[in-house]
């Protein structure tokens, strides 16, 4: 990431004290939720995270503009369902849109990004795409030509 990124919000990650079943996108992606129960493998088990940002000492006013975030996120459900945006905000110490759509693939939430307001109007300095292994090896959908399309036209 650039150094000259404003860095400058603390975030704490918080875990709940009890686990509870995961959101078992890998059993659904095996077919294996199609499976009787007995020959079906335990759901995940997973202690939820959430990250926020860490109260700073001077209190900003409701009306006060919020400034834009120099990084967005796009990518999968990992990137909503998981703290994978939690993480990736602590660890770059900066707020990050997260634009990630569950069951978008490779390239729904960044078709979406990009044809959006928010990219042409505020584009960020930094966008990661996270991008999940499995779709690697995949054919191109509609969305992934659209992208393809539209990386075109813009170069």
């Amino acid at each position: 990431m650039p150094a000259d990124l404003a860095r400058e919000t603390e975030f704490r990650t918080d875990s709940a004290l009890d686990e509870t079943d995961g959101p078992g996108d890998l059993l659904r992606l095996m077919s294996l939720d199609r499976v009787p129960n007995a020959w079906r493998p335990r759901p995940d088990r997973e202690r939820v995270e959430s990250t926020s940002a860490v109260e700073a000492a001077n209190v900003e006013s409701i009306l006060d503009e919020a400034p834009v975030p120099e990084i967005v996120l796009i990518g999968s459900s990992f990137s909503v369902n998981a703290n994978f945006h939690g993480a990736l905000q602590q660890s770059a110490r900066a707020a990050v849109a997260n634009m990630a759509r569950a069951g978008g693939g490779f390239a729904g939430a960044a078709v979406a990004y990009f044809a959006s307001p928010a990219w042409r109007e505020t584009p960020p300095r930094v966008v990661l795409w996270e991008v999940p292994e499995r779709v690697l090896g995949q054919p191109l959908h509609a969305d992934d030509r659209a992208l393809r399309a539209w990386l075109d036209a813009s170069r």
